[in-house]
Parts: structure tokens; C-alpha cells; sequence
């Protein structure tokens, strides 16, 4: 499942509405989506609902997503792996 804006503004719907439900959208696949952008936004979310948001990160497996995104014939789990050193360091962990 590839995390879209609209999970995002789903769950931000259900932040005040909730004081101890940890929130997450599943998995954000990595190379589909900027990691420095995966880390802001994930950042900012969890600082809106304190600390509360839980991240999952896959390298993504659907030939059809990879294919529509033009990196069929790329190693994903490459650039997962860079993308998740990417995200980490912009995390400062």
C-alpha cells in the first residue's frame, strides 16, 4: 500500500478526536516517494499528534506502481536502501 496525501489527511482528521490511539497509514514505499519528503512530513504529523504516528517503510513490490512510475526495470530494493539512509539521516538517528 503506498501512503497517499489523502491517509494523511485522513488521520490528521482523527488526531483531536483521539488521546491515545497510535496513528499510522500503513506502508510508504520508499521508491516511490522522496525520503527527504517521507521525513518531513512524517516528522511534522508526528509532532501534530504527539508523538503518537508510526511509520512504516517498504521498498514497494507492485510491478504495476514501478512500472507507471518508470523504474520497472530499477532495483528497488536499492533504492529503498538509499532512500531509507536518506531518511534516517534527515531524522538525525
Amino acid at each position: 500500500m503506498r501512503t497517499s496525501p489523502t491517509a494523511w489527511v485522513f488521520l490528521a482528521t482523527l488526531i483531536s478526536d483521539t488521546n491515545n490511539i497510535r496513528l499510522g497509514t500503513g506502508t510508504t514505499n520508499l521508491s516511490q516517494q522522496h525520503p527527504v519528503l517521507v521525513a518531513a512530513n512524517s516528522a511534522m504529523f508526528d509532532h501534530l499528534c504527539d508523538g503518537r504516528f508510526i511509520l512504516g517503510i517498504s521498498p514497494g513490490a507492485l510491478p504495476s506502481d514501478a512500472e507507471a512510475l518508470g523504474i520497472l526495470d530499477q532495483d528497488r530494493n536499492e533504492i529503498f536502501r538509499r532512500g531509507h539512509r536518506r531518511h534516517h539521516r534527515c531524522l538525525g538517528e
